[in-house]
């Protein structure tokens, strides 16, 4: 009956939407039509399967549900989160059409992130009106005249449209068959998917970085140095120290899917279990931009050791060459340092996702209660340390270790250290 009649409208739409991308394009007008068609099919079928029949039309003075619109979630039904306004029931169209269909829906309509399409908000905000007033021209333009356009059109547009097909592939293939085809697509803009990128770039330097500071004679005599110079710091530092297993197996605990091979399907679980950690980053922005600033600032410097370590075995021979081997061998004696800091910075992170928005294992041993300022106070003074610390450390290593210093002496941060 109404479930044949959708699918089959959806088969057309899909083919029609092949059509519409031949020569000569179409893509913008495409792109425009096709954000509404999807988003009120994906709405019939939203209010099929969660029994909501009344919300498949416009009522007065009450919300429509729509396709994007999470910041407004409160207020309407979003239909491709999770769960229905209540934050209890889950939404059957998660299971219909499949969590992969509904990952890639997410990403390319209701994102967070700067880099996310947003297709529908793009359209409706006119970023693309250019290319739709050069399409509407072209479609009385000669055969030529419309491939030369074609060769113009903007490459993010033509990359919306083919996802949108993508899309509707995903979704009439479940539709059509009815068993949900598990996609290995998952997440790319959700605060989650941004988080973990995160994680697990700074778990990858950090191990870079451990081989390092255990293997290399030059780096190990140059943390020496560090060590005779400044030994009430260095001393000072070692409570921050952060075994790098139990760093991972931490993130690992907190954020589940980051266990997920890349060949691994994203299954209706996996986003259940992300909509938890989304909403727990989306109430602590800090986290966000700590996890970010630490995996930048880990990077930046160990690719400034690498590009520095040949000097450390020179034999200068000049003024010239004493300073730079000088200045080389002060900004690796700080790498020691560097990895205890930055990791304690990751940690003060992931404590805080656990901490306030009870995420990961409940028995696990670093879930401590701090008090609510407290423990926003130790990321947002991380977040700052870190900034002053990684801009500094290649051209004024001394300001890099003051800035350290007063934050060992902050008291959110002594809070954190003895909870540890």
């Amino acid at each position: 009956g109404e479930s044949t009649k959708y699918t089959t409208s959806l088969d057309q739409i899909q083919n029609d939407s092949i059509t519409a991308l031949s020569a000569p394009p179409l893509t913008a007008i495409f792109t425009t039509v096709m954000c509404s068609l999807l988003e009120h099919s994906l709405r019939i079928l939203w209010c099929q399967v969660n029994n909501r029949p009344d919300d498949c039309f416009a009522r007065p003075s009450e919300y429509y549900v729509t396709l994007d619109g999470h910041g407004q979630r409160f207020k309407h039904e979003v239909m491709i989160l999770p769960y229905l306004g209540d934050e209890k029931t889950r939404n059957e169209l998660i299971r219909v059409i499949g969590a992969g269909p509904c990952a890639l829906l997410s990403d390319l309509f209701a994102a967070p992130s700067a880099e996310a399409p947003n297709i529908r908000s793009a359209v409706c905000h006119g970023i693309w009106d250019v290319e739709l007033v050069k399409e509407l021209e072209g479609l009385g333009a000669t055969s030529k005249e419309s491939t030369d356009n074609a060769r113009k059109s903007e490459p993010l547009l033509v990359d919306a449209a083919f996802a949108l097909v993508s899309c509707l592939d995903l979704i009439t293939s479940n539709l059509s068959s009815g068993k949900t085809r598990i996609s290995n697509y998952r997440p790319v803009y959700t605060y989650t998917a941004m988080a973990t990128r995160s994680l697990d770039r700074f778990l990858r330097d950090l191990v870079e970085l451990d081989a390092l500071v255990s293997e290399n004679s030059s780096i190990a005599d140059c943390i020496k140095t560090m060590e005779l110079q400044q030994p009430k710091l260095c001393g000072d530092l070692r409570p921050l120290k952060i075994d790098s297993k139990a760093l991972k197996e931490m993130a690992y605990d907190i954020f589940p899917t980051m266990v997920k091979g890349d060949d691994e399907n994203w299954i209706d679980e996996d986003t259940f279990s992300e909509h938890q950690t989304n909403l727990a980053l989306a109430s602590n922005i800090v986290v966000l931009t700590l996890l970010a600033d630490a995996s930048d600032a880990i990077k930046k410097y160990l690719d400034g050791v690498q590009k520095r370590i040949d000097v450390l075995s020179m034999h200068p021979s000049s003024t010239k060459d004493r300073r730079i081997l000088k200045t080389t061998t002060r900004f690796c004696s700080a790498a020691m340092i560097v990895r205890d800091f930055y990791t304690f910075t990751v940690y003060v992170a992931l404590v805080t996702m656990k901490d306030r928005n009870d995420v990961g294992s409940p028995n696990d041993a670093t879930k401590k209660k701090f008090n609510r300022e407290d423990i926003v106070r130790a990321s947002e003074r991380s977040r700052m340390t870190l900034s002053t610390f990684d801009s500094h450390i290649a051209n004024n290593l001394d300001r890099s270790l003051k800035a350290l210093q007063q934050y060992l002496q902050g008291k959110a941060v002594k809070k954190v250290l003895l909870a540890k």
